[in-house]
């Protein structure tokens, strides 16, 4: 097996160079889920020093297992750098400070070329400053805020304005958002993958992409910094971006989504809430009523009832009363016939 460094004849068994000490074999390495490769290990020090690949970035050779590439051997090349024609080694901290032209070319070790030092992770780019001071914006040709600049990139990610908006900072001169020195040139989408882990960053292009090829849905979560929620890809900034001509089954459908009103929840609830006190009064109230019915139809059966009995006890006295004086009567009747003389029996003669 031959090094692509060296150009050294290996044993095909050899993991490493037996001459420069390289790893041998082809490396791929994953994109955006996607396998790439075949790449020697020159190339894929190259395109860490681009800034292609990260720390993070998932990497292997053949017959070895997916590591990262921070986990890598080739990790501990990278951080061996060199400047062209000067054979000292610099760690990265080292060679940033010593703040090299933008134009000198700059490797580490393994790597078969040089970069111009404004071409590698060495270089850092100068960072846009974002004046802290209020913006208006013009909306149905009213001038609204004042808004600090992140809120316009909120309302711009928003698809609230769009690149040809009018701002100005203050009582300067208004111009086109996109011509401000606010408007963002570079913008990082992350897609919502669902359990799956987020993917991204992606760039606008990219994101766009993959909506025209049908991976992303209207409804598809997606995020930017300057947001401060996901929102769907139909509401964002993206919309602006998609293809003039796509095909009918491709255009987005307008959303039926409502937006979320905490306060109309609340109101929602409290309506039930009042809704069913009041059913459960009601409620209340009628069982009561029910009870206080029946109490009194059984007063009114009691009151009738001791009324008929009443009226059979004094049935029955009368009766008594009438059974008394028949029994006085029958007694008295009895002693007036017993005081009466007996009548003698007289015999005659024949």
């Amino acid at each position: 097996m031959k090094c692509d460094y060296c150009q050294q004849e290996n044993n095909a068994s050899d993991d490493f160079c037996t001459h420069c000490g390289m790893p041998l074999g082809q490396w791929y390495y994953l994109e955006n889920g996607q396998e790439q490769g075949p790449l020697s290990s020159s190339d894929v020090l190259t395109l860490y020093c681009k800034g292609q690949l990260t720390t993070e970035t998932i990497l292997y050779r053949e017959q070895h297992a997916r590591q990262t590439f921070e986990q890598s051997v080739l990790y501990g090349y990278a951080q061996k750098w060199h400047i062209l024609e000067d054979d000292a080694t610099y760690t990265q901290e080292e060679i940033q400070a010593l703040q090299l032209d933008e134009n000198t070319n700059v490797f580490v070790e393994g790597m078969q070329e040089s970069l111009p030092y404004n071409q590698t992770i060495l270089f850092e780019k100068p960072v846009l400053e974002v004046p802290s001071v209020d913006w208006f914006y013009q909306k149905d040709e009213q001038w609204m805020g004042p808004v600090q600049a992140d809120s316009l990139l909120t309302l711009y990610l928003q698809n609230e304005i769009v690149e040809d908006t009018l701002v100005r900072n203050g009582q300067q001169e208004a111009v086109s958002y996109a011509s401000s020195s606010i408007y963002p040139q570079t913008l990082e989408w992350y897609i919502d993958q669902g359990k799956k882990e987020d993917a991204g960053p992606f760039s606008t292009e990219q994101a766009v992409a993959f909506y025209v090829q049908q991976e992303m849905e209207p409804d598809t979560l997606v995020w930017a910094e300057g947001l401060e929620e996901w929102i769907a890809f139909e509401e964002s900034a993206l919309m602006r971006f998609l293809p003039e001509e796509m095909p009918v089954e491709q255009m987005v459908q307008p959303s039926t989504k409502q937006p979320f009103n905490k306060w109309k929840v609340a109101i929602i609830a409290l309506s039930v809430l009042l809704v069913t006190a009041i059913g459960v009064d009601v409620y209340l109230w009628r069982v009561k009523a029910n009870h206080m019915a029946q109490v009194e139809v059984s007063e009114e059966q009691l009151e009738s009832d001791i009324n008929d009995l009443q009226d059979e006890i004094d049935s029955a006295k009368e009766d008594l009363e009438t059974s008394q004086k028949n029994n006085k009567q029958n007694k008295k009747d009895l002693e007036t016939v017993q005081k009466k003389p007996k009548k003698s029996k007289k015999r005659h003669r024949c």
